[in-house]
């Protein structure tokens, strides 16, 4: 019975972990709150990064998986984007908390996994260039409604919740300390699993890409023809 409804699911368009995930996830109890929080600091100060965060139209700079952010009349925002598992999600958040030191949303409506998401801000001291500069410790804490089946699906297909909150900070920085996100699409990598190249494959053919040649091209020296007396 598994092996048929994984081949049904995959006339669909459903890879194998996606079809076993759908059935874990009918047969699992619903996913409880689950806490990740990451910290980094910014080399700008405090008012500018808490006024660069607090803008939720900021928010499709650096989470780059967000499709839409859109502000509604009752001063909440609905946002649409795809979650790690690749489906689109659509939440609307009401803003809870607004001062310099501290911005807290909470999920009123929307399918998302995220619950309520909470930023902090402290004044730090950096350094550059052997003077010292105003810094920004910023953390991040999200609760997030997640089952152990969506964390380990997410993990073999786009990675988890918690690296996604790394790379949100780290782009976030990027984007406040040198004014643009740097993207790694193109960039030398290390040496590709039989595993990792099958998947990376797939996503491109599923996004209508041409497949890519990773690692310099071989070319093959041609062999001279032996000529007979």
């Amino acid at each position: 019975m598994l092996g048929g409804y994984v081949a049904m699911r995959a006339l669909a368009g459903k890879t194998p972990v996606q079809a076993l995930t759908e059935l874990a996830d009918r047969a699992l109890p619903a996913a409880e709150p689950t806490r990740m929080e990451d910290a980094v600091t910014i080399l700008r100060p405090m008012e500018e990064v808490y006024a660069f965060c607090r803008e939720a139209n900021n928010l499709l700079q650096f989470r780059l998986y967000l499709e839409s952010v859109e502000k509604l009349d009752d001063g909440r925002v609905r946002s649409v984007g795809r979650d790690v598992r690749g489906r689109r999600r659509t939440l609307i958040a009401e803003l809870l908390s607004d001062t310099p030191e501290r911005v807290e949303w909470r999920k009123v409506e929307g399918d998302a996994p995220l619950l309520r998401e909470v930023w902090t801000f402290t004044a730090r001291t950096g350094e550059t260039g052997g003077k010292p500069i105003p810094a920004t410790e910023v953390r991040c804490r999200r609760d997030m409604a997640i089952s152990r089946i969506e964390a380990t699906s997410a993990m073999l297909q786009r990675g988890s919740p918690r690296q996604r909150l790394r790379e949100d900070l780290r782009r976030l920085r990027q984007l406040l300390e040198a004014g643009s996100v740097i993207r790694t699409e193109g960039q030398p990598h290390g040496r590709r699993t039989w595993l990792g190249t099958h998947a990376l494959e797939r996503l491109q053919q599923r996004r209508g890409e041409p497949p890519r040649q990773f690692g310099p091209a071989v070319t093959t020296p041609a062999v001279p023809e032996r000529r007979t007396a």
